[in-house]
């Protein structure tokens, strides 16, 4: 795999585990804020309610979900910034 690969598929990972919404989607757009377009965000959260405010978040044209999934109380997004 190329550099250029490898950095587009390694994610800045933003562990906001134990906080409660809306906390989760304020500092992953803060986070984003923060990074130039193409980083991968791998966005840890607990709190159940995130599912209904990341689908929003994730509906902004600059901003792609590539992957979510939920594992042992965790949910886990993928979130991909486009230029």
């Amino acid at each position: 795999m190329s550099g250029v690969a490898e950095a587009l598929n390694s994610a800045v990972v933003v562990d906001l585990s134990g906080l409660n919404c809306p906390l989760p989607v304020l500092k992953t757009k803060a986070a984003l804020a923060r990074e130039p377009a193409g980083t991968l965000l791998e966005v840890i959260v607990t709190h159940p309610d995130s599912v209904r405010e990341f689908e929003v978040l994730c509906s902004a044209d600059n901003i792609e979900l590539e992957e979510f999934f939920e594992e042992s109380g965790r949910y886990i997004y993928r979130i991909r910034k486009l230029g």
